[in-house]
């Protein structure tokens, strides 16, 4: 499902597309055709742009506007008054082509646009100009996962706001700032500085931005999970657009009103909504959006069980994506494709899809990798050019000092008794000075370690959203377990554990899996061992637990051995579930990880087979196991993170025995509640403890 959680203020025009008002367009036309004054042409040109609603129209009369500031540029000397003002429009000509090609997904013209007209504007000293130029470029960047330069650019944006103390601009700032910190998961600051945005927006009676704002809040509370609030903000946010007739909003806000009704569900509501903004997309010829809308059709579709129409819309959404270029996009498309194409008995379609779905997720992966390699070598020989420049400082200070002290010597004995309080105070002042320069090091030093530190934190946490991709969809999972939960705690912000699921004809697939390791080490090896896990049942078809995990033992072990290093012996322990949906059948397999099931208020165990998904001497097939479940049994299978947590008043394991006892005393709760019994009793176990391993902990209950 695809939303944009907040509105970005692309300066100027393409944030406030006017309707077509014909007799306006017109008039301005007649003016176009007639004068022959070069400052009222342009000021025309201008003013046809922002109320053209059509976006080829736009890009040609945009053209045409470039094209004439320039010659009008060209014929006037910089000490004439009008050469500012010609400036101005050229300026405002490449900020419209930069908006036009960045709806296009044309980012590198969007971004060397955005530059050309913040040369442009820097040159005359055009403050307000120049702030617009680095709010879109921040904007560009953001887009590209670029948070450092986006950051960076929309500060210097509002630095200079706040300098000119245009309320507007200034609302403007803290809205896209607000969107920022969204993204980054700093909710507090994020609603701090949407609500700033909003209250100065209602001061001046903004009416656009005052939109803006209420759609942005919306989105906000809609991720905070508070609907009755989304919606709230989202019609009001609708009554002002639709009086502005701003349809590229229209169409954003339709688009996250009908994912809200979709979650609820009510899908009669969430196929108007997503029905219109790919109509509004659709007459602003913006492939993007369109393509946004179309992912959502088919996704609507998809929980209605009309593939058909999944096919229908995935198809075209995919279609778009392919033509801009946009990886995540075509992972979405295909990988919903591939499942519907898969239940509709296509396997090579299926395969197809699933191949190119393999590949986006693969080329998220390597450009990530490759950005982050570039930033490390970046750094690197930033360092190393530091300490080769603070080396020779150093020796200079030091022959320096050396020269100076010998000087004082022969002068303390030529001199005598009394300039030794002279000498004694420069001492006293060159080691306030070496104490001053050795703080400044200090600091400098600080200020490189916390960047890497930063950038660092960057590349794991794009990485989280990489590893987040490979999880089952939460609502899928309801779809065919409505009674569950998944208590999932990474001890660092990415984890070696990881559940899966899929289904397939009358069975559901579930599992617990803790990889080799934690944080990016784990999470690196739990990407491996769910392609595996998907191989297995998607590719080879298999339904028998243990025939899945030899499979999958034989995948893995494969898959390392590319590395040419014979003693690798990454893999898993897993605990996985096969649950036949029509008889309450459940047939298991485990690798070192039991299988616990409460059936008559008695809590039982399976055990595991005592061997790992890898490499490993004296490998056995898998054993399966079948036990015959009734209506409100329950199930639980799990890693060792949570009985291997310390705390406690003696900082001791929490072990087994008490996790049984907590699932034992819970079992007549719901499966929610449950949830959160077991999330406390870790917290309050770990304390001020240090969390040692992820954890994974899933109860199902039969139904």
């Amino acid at each position: 499902m695809f939303k944009k959680s907040f509105q970005f203020l692309l300066l100027f025009f393409a944030c406030t597309l006017h309707a077509q008002q014909a007799g306006l367009i017109d008039s301005l036309r007649r003016v176009l055709k007639n004068t022959t004054s070069d400052t009222a042409r342009c000021n025309t040109f201008n003013h046809l742009i922002d109320v053209v609603g059509e976006k080829n129209e736009q890009a040609r009369l945009n053209e045409q506007y470039k094209q004439y500031s320039q010659a009008s540029l060209k014929k006037t000397k910089e000490s004439d008054p009008l050469y500012k003002f010609f400036s101005r429009h050229l300026a405002n000509a490449f900020n419209n082509s930069a908006v036009l090609a960045n709806q296009d997904g044309n980012y590198e013209k969007a971004l060397g646009d955005n530059n050309t007209g913040l040369k442009i504007r820097q040159d005359i000293h055009d403050l307000d100009g120049v702030s617009q130029s680095l709010n879109n470029i921040g904007f560009i960047y953001f887009e590209h996962g670029n948070i450092a330069k986006a950051f960076e650019y929309l500060e210097k944006s509002l630095k200079i706001r706040l300098q000119l103390k245009d309320k507007r601009t200034i609302a403007e700032a803290y809205n896209n700032m607000a969107g920022l910190y969204d993204s980054q998961g700093d909710t507090a600051r994020a609603h701090e500085l949407f609500e700033k945005s909003l209250q100065i927006r209602r001061e001046i009676k903004d009416k656009t931005g005052l939109a803006s704002s209420l759609s942005n809040l919306a989105a906000f509370y809609d991720d905070q999970g508070n609907t009755v609030k989304a919606l709230e903000y989202y019609k009001e946010s609708l009554l002002i657009n639709e009086q502005l007739n701003n349809k590229s909003i229209i169409a954003t806000v339709y688009n996250n009103v009908g994912q809200i009704y979709l979650h609820k569900p009510d899908f009669d509501s969430a196929m108007t909504y997503f029905q219109r903004s790919y109509s509004i997309y659709n007459q602003l010829q913006n492939n993007e959006g369109m393509a946004y809308s179309l992912q959502n059709l088919a996704s609507l579709m998809y929980y209605k069980k009309d593939y058909s129409k999944v096919i229908e819309y995935g198809e075209q959404s995919l279609k778009i994506s392919q033509a801009l270029g946009f990886p995540e996009l075509i992972g979405a498309s295909t990988s919903l494709l591939s499942r519907v194409y898969k239940k509709l008995n296509k396997p090579a379609r299926a395969l197809e899809m699933y191949e190119l779905f393999i590949r986006m997720r693969d080329s998220l992966s390597n450009k990530a990798n490759r950005e982050a390699a570039l930033r490390a070598q970046f750094q690197y020989d930033f360092e190393k050019k530091e300490v080769i420049i603070k080396e020779k400082q150093e020796q200079e200070r030091i022959l320096a000092y050396e020269k100076n002290s010998r000087m004082k010597i022969i002068i303390g004995f030529v001199i005598g008794g009394l300039l030794l309080v002279v000498i004694f105070s420069i001492s006293i002042y060159n080691r306030l000075k070496i104490t001053q320069k050795q703080k400044t090091i200090i600091e400098e030093q600080k200020q490189l370690v916390d960047e890497h530190q930063k950038e660092i934190l960057d590349s794991i946490n794009y990485a989280k959203r990489l590893q987040e991709a490979i999880f089952p969809p939460l609502e899928e999972i309801k779809k065919y377990l409505p009674e569950h939960f998944i208590l999932y705690l990474p001890k660092d912000i990415v984890a070696g554990d990881f559940y899966w699921f899929e289904q397939k004809d009358d069975h559901v697939f579930i599992a617990a899996a803790d990889c080799t390791g934690h944080g990016v080490p784990g999470a690196l090896v739990s990407v491996v061992c769910s392609n595996a896990l998907n191989r297995t049942v998607l590719e080879f078809g298999l339904t028998d637990p243990g025939q899945i995990l030899d499979k999958t033992r034989e995948l893995v072990v494969s898959t390392f051995a590319k590395s040419g290093d014979n003693n690798v012996k990454d893999g898993m322990d897993i605990s996985l579930c096969c649950i036949h949906t029509k008889t309450n059948e459940v047939l298991w397999a485990g690798a070192n990880n039991p299988l616990w099931y409460l059936q008559n208020n008695i809590l039982c165990e399976i055990k595991a087979d005592k061997q790992p998904i890898g490499k490993t001497e004296n490998a056995k097939p898998f054993t399966t196991h079948r036990v015959q479940l009734n209506k409100n049994d329950q199930l639980y299978i799990f890693t060792d993170g949570f009985s291997d947590q310390f705390g406690g008043p003696k900082g001791k394991k929490f072990k087994y025995k008490q996790l049984n006892d907590i699932l034992v005393s819970s079992a007549q709760k719901q499966m929610s509640q449950q949830k959160e019994i077991l999330h406390s009793a870790f917290i309050e176990w770990k304390g001020k403890l240090e969390q040692v391993d992820d954890v994974c902990v899933i109860g199902i209950k039969i139904h």
